[in-house]
């Protein structure tokens, strides 16, 4: 056994979980998740929150006077074509995760990352469900709650974008991609959780520049979630479980494939001729 990201794994192959309990990240994430929701919670905190969120937004909401270019250029990151790009760049840094291992390591890393899909899949349309109609939660979005918020869609008519949201809680995006970023504190190197890191940041602040979402549906909505499912899918035995379950699933489909479009496999010795 080796030790990344605080994670026990088979030597050799740092993405296959072990079968253990991780108590020390299950129980840190499962506190810095409590703290961050309590604190929204409890009144004299959550006016610090509110002010937080009033704050954050004027000043990136209000930089779209700045000029054409700027408002051009966030207009666009709002559009919902963009979702493609970030999820075009989460397959590109999947890919760079899998580089030049063995075929064997490659698959393996599929089938445990299939381990964090399933609740990336069922858990932000449970979330809307639970919070519309068990909680009958419903938070309007800063551009409908401020004054002079400046909307994207009036001052650039005819370009599609998300600017307004009527349950803009909790952030699905910023879930998503911080799921997918501590998933990669687990199991691969410093480089690759970084990255997906970055992406995350990046990719959650044009909606909150354009108004569609406050700081704290990103951070209390997205980010606290996001460290107890992760919690529950790296250190726990489930994803230990999940991999050798869907790793035959894994090795049948990618035989299916053909061999010019499989992932270079470098570590293969080369046929003499």
């Amino acid at each position: 056994m080796e030790t990344r990201g605080g994670t026990r794994v088979l030597a050799g192959d740092p993405s296959t979980p072990g079968n253990v309990w991780l108590r020390g990240p299950f129980i840190g994430s499962h506190v810095a998740a409590a703290v961050l929701i309590v604190s929204w919670i409890f009144p004299p905190t959550r006016n610090l929150w509110d002010l937080l969120d009033i704050a954050v937004f004027k000043v990136l909401n209000g930089s779209l006077a700045l000029g054409e270019g700027w408002l051009n250029f966030w207009a666009f990151a709002n559009h919902r074509s963009v979702d493609l790009v970030s999820g075009s760049l989460c397959a590109a840094i999947i890919i760079w995760w899998v580089w030049g291992e063995r075929r064997d390591i490659q698959n393996r890393r599929a089938a445990a990352l299939g381990a964090l899909t399933v609740p990336l899949l069922v858990i932000p349309f449970t979330a809307h469900l639970l919070i519309k109609f068990v909680f009958n939660f419903q938070r309007y979005s800063p551009t409908l709650v401020i004054d002079d918020a400046l909307r994207l869609t009036k001052l650039m008519p005819g370009f599609e974008t998300k600017d307004i949201s009527i349950y803009s809680f909790p952030g699905d995006h910023a879930f998503i991609l911080f799921s997918i970023a501590f998933y990669f504190w687990y199991y691969a190197n410093r480089k690759v959780f970084l990255a997906m890191l970055a992406l995350a940041v990046v990719f959650n602040i044009p909606r909150l520049v354009g108004g569609a979402h406050w700081l704290t549906d990103d951070i209390i909505g997205g980010i606290a979630p996001a460290l107890i499912v992760v919690a529950w899918v790296c250190a726990t035995p489930f994803a230990y479980h999940f991999t050798r379950l869907t790793l035959p699933v894994v090795n049948a489909v990618v035989g299916l494939i053909p061999e010019r479009l499989w992932i270079p496999d470098y570590t293969k010795t080369p046929k003499r001729k």
